[in-house]
């Protein structure tokens, strides 16, 4: 089913759920459907509360509300909202947040995307026909991440928050419903937020056994500052939570940002695994670079940290676009479950013996970053499962793990991208011919590019 159909049917529920535009449209009749409408939890940084004809949307990391008309009546008599928009939208513009891409290709809406800002950045194929100009096709909202004052005319603007790091991976991946909310599509968003949600806490409940918890850490440098910092928000503290292991942190009473070199190297000390954030520009963009500038040299580093010696020192660029661009910022926040893997992965590489990095890459031993490519990448392939796949089986440290490794259910696409749509299962022919290509990919050294619909 083409995107556009599927834009056109979700105008078409609304109308059936929804009395006709007349004089007598009666506002005292609740026009929406029960069964489309989601729970509320504001620790999400969001939440919606359903009127009879209209949807209350509220961005609390913004503290901005916004009211999503139904059934193709007036905006204008509605005012204390930052923006008052006529649902479902057909075209939208996005900002320099290029992280709600994933979450519409998720609902399979990308033909709704009629211009990008920065979009050579873009990571996923499925935006190659979008620039930043929207052409004849004017947006009705524009997704950003600090909105303005909404003028009365042209497209409203609305603010997209899920890249805040005080949201945890599962938070963070909630916005789909959020995003939905806005083309009347939340009961889909809601299915497949699920379906993430349950094979994310399936991983994560395997590990929880795990005795022997390995120390991680996230770092990040700021040239401007010549300060090193150990990320501590609660999406980095959750995620290496969640995969067996326990983040390298100050207590709370302490600064998390070091001038000093001595002190970043008695903070970071007990890490066995590093997970690196700077900007590589900043770094001379190599591992020796980042040696550098941590006073890690042997000349200056007394401290012998095990990360160093057992090279255990990793980035999240390991998949970029044709410029350059890390596909990490972009698509991890809509897809918790493999971010959760690649950590796991990471420190416990037994667990899901043949998966492979997703975005990960062992700086310390300089594994290149691979380059995205389109060629075999299926934007309307519909594969985003309904079942569950991942088999709940308790891991320790020092085991091998076969029946949660689901890697070669992926579909061949899947291979090569992170795209979405119907929810369907993969038949057993297609999986025995994709386990033959991954096999081959994994001969050739090739890193995986999942579309937003594939599960693993």
């Amino acid at each position: 089913m083409s995107r556009g159909w599927l834009l056109f049917l979700l105008s078409l529920s609304c109308s059936l759920l929804c009395k006709a535009q007349t004089d007598g449209f009666d506002t005292s009749v609740n026009h929406y459907n029960v069964s489309t409408r989601v729970m509320n939890d504001a620790s999400n940084g969001f939440s919606v509360e359903y009127k009879n004809w209209y949807k209350v949307v509220t961005n609390h990391i913004l503290n901005e509300t916004y009211a999503l008309v139904c059934c193709g009546q007036p905006t204008t008599n509605l005012t204390g909202y930052h923006a008052v928009i006529n649902t479902p939208v057909t075209n939208i513009g996005i900002t320099s947040i290029r992280d709600a891409l994933p979450y519409i290709e998720l609902l399979g809406l990308r033909d709704a995307v009629k211009s990008v800002e920065g979009y050579q950045n873009v990571t996923s194929p499925c935006y190659s026909n979008v620039t930043d100009s929207p052409g004849a096709d004017t947006p009705q909202v524009i997704f950003t991440a600090q909105t303005n004052t909404n003028l009365q005319s042209g497209p409203a603007y609305v603010g997209f928050s899920p890249n805040s790091d005080q949201l945890t991976p599962l938070q963070q991946a909630s916005w789909l419903v959020f995003i939905a909310l806005f083309f009347d599509a939340e009961a889909e968003a809601t299915t497949i937020f699920s379906n993430l949600e349950n094979v994310y806490n399936c991983h994560k409940s395997n590990m929880a056994e795990v005795t022997d918890k390995k120390d991680v850490a996230w770092t990040f440098y700021d040239p401007a500052t010549r300060e090193w910092a150990l990320k501590r928000d609660a999406y980095y503290n959750t995620l290496v939570t969640d995969a067996g292991a326990t983040l390298v942190q100050p207590n709370d009473a302490q600064s998390a940002e070091f001038t000093s070199l001595a002190v970043f190297h008695t903070a970071i000390g007990r890490a066995q695994y590093v997970i690196d954030t700077s900007d590589l520009a900043s770094l001379n963009q190599t591992y020796d670079g980042w040696l550098n500038v941590g006073g890690f040299t042997t000349s200056s580093d007394v401290y012998n940290e095990a990360f160093i010696s057992d090279k255990n020192v990793y980035r999240t660029d390991g998949l970029v676009n044709t410029n350059g661009y890390s596909d990490w910022p972009q698509r991890s926040p809509a897809r918790p479950d493999l971010a959760l893997q690649d950590v796991i992965h990471m420190i416990e590489p037994t667990y899901q013996a043949n998966y492979s990095f997703t975005w990960m890459r062992n700086f310390a031993k300089s594994d290149n970053a691979r380059q995205i490519a389109d060629t075999s990448y299926l934007c309307d392939a519909h594969d985003i499962f309904s079942a569950t796949l991942c088999e709940p089986h308790p891991f320790g440290s020092n085991q091998t793990s076969t029946s949660s490794d689901t890697s070669t259910h992926l579909s061949k696409g899947g291979k090569a991208g992170i795209s979405i749509g119907v929810i369907v299962f993969v038949l057993v022919v297609a999986v025995i011919a994709y386990a033959l290509y991954r096999q081959c990919r994994q001969n050739q050294g090739d890193r995986p590019f999942y579309r937003m619909k594939d599960m693993k």
